[in-house]
């Protein structure tokens, strides 16, 4: 049989696609590209906020649709069909089988066995995987992400994760990551992105204690990847020993991606979060004092219920004072099922998405400035891609330099911007030089942007 894979949110359900690629494969079956071609279309679904549920609807009425043309089968799994297990069948009739975020051993085979939009499973299992069996990489290959537990334990008043994933937080074993990691190394992997729901809580389910830096430690000794990088650390998790360990690593690259959410300790307060903006203030200062060149990522929600102007001004303000790198604002989601919802006070749309622009704008020209240091530097860059001529206008528009990229050019990515969601980097290169994708080589400086920077190989 050959199959078709849609993963659609996180990088996180995106690993759990290519565990399932992988069973399908183990079991005899051919991952085609080419949806017209597939005898079968498994479409793995987020349902964290409302765009994302809006998203895998639309895309599951897309191939049902398909499917009276193309005649394959459509399973759905992931955190949709896991969150509306009661009702997707009735909702979505011509699916064939459905399936939820764990038990992924053996998933080929049962869905063979579907019949008239059966669930084969919802269960949540112990860890990501029980036990590492292999992942079939959908990322290029000198980069991949590699999922440290699953589960969460915070009571976020906003957050549907925990009656998705588990309200638990399930870390994985040293040895099975290490297994993968290794895996991932002999493939050729250059960069390895440690994601979890948070990632700072790694081995505390274990062990009682943090473990994230014994994990980093031995990862460190793999041969092979040469950047390791953290993601989604919340600022009231964080390790007392990480930033004297990313001080001395030779690996682990100086980038923090620490959720914040809001500054203003009365939302934070009605979020369910500890902490305020003054406390957050501090742990930046510390981490730049440690970490003078980190990339610092955050992410914020404006709307939240009962935002007053008050409160998002807070929120404005500490923008203005944590100058940190890259930051994303997303409007408050109203998600059945959490605290939040029951809140009086809801934002209306309209004030959310003023208040969203508006705080981009502000973000915008801290990270430009931030940016624009890097000019005349030489730094290291790590080769994505072939500069594609259709991105031309985009870079033209930053840079106002219509030559830039006409020539010999790759798109690239520097130690402080994460793969996807970050900046790039338009690397011009010598005439004739072909670098491979992960190759990490140095590039001068010699246009920035709002975000992305241009220069030429040294």
């Amino acid at each position: 049989m050959k199959f078709y894979m849609v993963s659609l949110g996180c990088h996180k359900n995106l690993v759990d696609a290519e565990t399932i690629i992988k069973d399908f494969e183990k079991s005899g079956h051919e991952l085609t590209n080419d949806e017209s071609n597939a005898d079968a279309v498994i479409i793995m679904t987020c349902a964290f906020i409302g765009p994302a549920k809006e998203e895998a609807r639309s895309v599951i009425s897309e191939f049902t649709a398909k499917k009276k043309r193309y005649g394959f089968k459509v399973f759905v799994g992931g955190c949709y069909a896991k969150r509306y297990s009661e009702s997707v069948a009735s909702e979505f009739p011509a699916v064939d089988g459905w399936f939820g975020i764990g038990g992924f051993e053996g998933i080929a085979e049962r869905l063979e066995k579907a019949e008239n939009g059966s669930m084969i499973s919802t269960a949540i299992i112990p860890s990501a995987y029980e036990t590492y069996s292999g992942r079939r990489l959908t990322t290029p290959p000198h980069r991949a992400w590699l999922k440290i537990s699953d589960g969460c334990s915070h009571k976020c008043a906003y957050c549907a994760i925990p009656m998705i994933r588990g309200n638990n937080y399930r870390s994985r074993t040293i040895e099975d990551i290490l297994k993968e990691a290794n895996e991932l190394a002999e493939k050729g992997v250059r960069e390895c992105g440690i994601i979890a729901q948070d990632t700072g809580l790694y081995g505390i389910d274990l062990e009682k204690r943090h473990m994230l830096v014994t994990l980093l430690e031995e990862l460190e000794k793999i041969k092979g990847p040469e950047w390791i990088r953290l993601l989604y650390i919340n600022p009231f998790s964080m390790p007392k020993d990480l930033l004297s360990y990313m001080k001395s690593s030779a690996k682990t690259v100086p980038y923090l991606d620490i959720p914040m959410q809001h500054a203003s300790q009365s939302v934070l307060r009605r979020m369910k979060r500890p902490g305020c903006g003054s406390e957050y203030l501090d742990l930046i200062a510390k981490i730049r004092e440690e970490l003078p060149d980190a990339a610092i990522r955050s992410t914020f929600i404006v709307g939240f219920p009962g935002e007053t102007d008050e409160e998002f001004e807070e929120l404005e303000d500490f923008i203005e004072k944590a100058k940190i790198n890259r930051a994303g604002f997303f409007e408050y989601s109203d998600e059945e099922g959490t605290a939040a919802y029951g809140y009086d006070g809801k934002v209306s749309e309209i004030v959310k998405r003023r208040r969203s622009a508006r705080i981009m704008r502000l973000q915008q020209k801290i990270s430009a400035d931030i940016t624009s240091r890097l000019k005349g530097k030489t730094i290291e860059v790590m080769a994505e891609s072939p500069f594609a001529r259709n991105k031309m206008r985009d870079f033209v528009m930053q840079f106002g330099n219509r030559s830039l990229g006409t020539g010999n050019a790759w798109l690239g990515r520097t130690k402080w911007d994460a793969p996807e969601v970050d900046a790039l980097a338009l690397i011009e290169l010598p005439e004739g030089y072909i670098p491979s994708a992960g190759e990490i080589m140095h590039m001068e400086v010699t246009h920035t942007g709002l975000y992305d920077i241009a220069g030429k190989k040294k």
